[in-house]
């Protein structure tokens, strides 16, 4: 199982959107890493997921923050990653940043918004 992502923008008038950038996709084996972190940011039970449909703009700052957060806790994170090999904190580090950055290039677009299937 893994987290596949990527940025959306409606298209008026339709039920469809315009894909405006991929995210790629990564194990959800380190998907407790993410939660702890995104946990932290946002003060409640958090997962990566759960911002599925946010627009960028409201999603870019926590991912930023959940990115910072990573960063300072590597050794408590490291700890975390997975016994059976698939995914580890570097590679969970690298899709967050990714994430967060394919947010913020595309915050002031309008309506453009973050999508998941887990």
């Amino acid at each position: 199982m893994s987290y596949d992502g990527w940025i959306e923008l409606p298209i008026p008038g339709q039920d469809e959107a315009h894909t405006l950038a991929e995210i790629g996709n990564y194990t959800s084996n380190v998907s407790p890493m993410w939660r702890w972190c995104m946990s932290l940011v946002t003060e409640q039970p958090m997962r990566l997921s759960d911002t599925d449909g946010w627009t960028c703009d409201r999603v870019a700052p926590v991912l930023a923050k959940a990115v910072a957060v990573m960063e300072a806790e590597r050794h408590r994170l490291e700890e975390m990653s997975p016994a059976n090999g698939w995914g580890d904190y570097d590679g969970a580090l690298r899709y967050l940043r990714t994430t967060a950055e394919l947010a913020e290039k595309f915050a002031s677009v309008p309506g453009s918004y973050i999508r998941w299937w887990v």
